[in-house]
């Protein structure tokens, strides 16, 4: 099955670049194949946690692996990726999540907890992952995304 994201990853892969250098941070280097097996198990996670085609996934996340793979990953599965920015304050955050219909969150732990207090100005926002957590889901998630489907 051909994805948006085959350019950026699958792509590069199958033209035997998959062991390239795709993302490099301060903390982490990631081949192309490494970010599509990350990016799948995102995709599959974020399945298992409800996300169907065309629902929102939110991410609060800096800037790096995570952000790619939850990018990436929301996308595979047919998903809207919504960015928000790291710095607003939590009740632009909330007002925000709540005008997009976002149904996850994925967020750094730090940046997600105050939103916690302010669930009840986002009906529709059913999970908010911690991106330390979703390390946890990811590595029993299979990294075949077209499984079931």
């Amino acid at each position: 099955m051909r994805h948006p994201t085959s350019p950026f990853l699958d792509d590069h892969v199958r033209a035997g670049r998959g062991e390239h250098v795709a993302i490099e941070t301060p903390g982490a280097t990631l081949t192309y194949a490494a970010l599509t097996d990350l990016a799948n198990r995102t995709g599959n996670a974020l399945r298992d946690m409800g996300v169907e085609p065309e629902q929102r996934v939110a991410m609060l996340l800096a800037d790096g692996v995570d952000w790619a793979a939850t990018f990436f990953g929301a996308l595979r599965i047919g998903a809207v990726a919504v960015p928000l920015g790291t710095r607003l304050a939590p009740e632009a955050c909330a007002e925000m999540l709540a005008d997009c219909r976002a149904k996850v969150l994925v967020a750094d732990a730090g940046i997600a907890k105050p939103l916690v207090d302010l669930s009840d100005r986002m009906p529709d926002l059913r999970v908010i992952v911690a991106s330390s957590s979703l390390d946890e889901v990811r590595t029993m998630t299979s990294p075949d995304l077209d499984r079931g489907v």
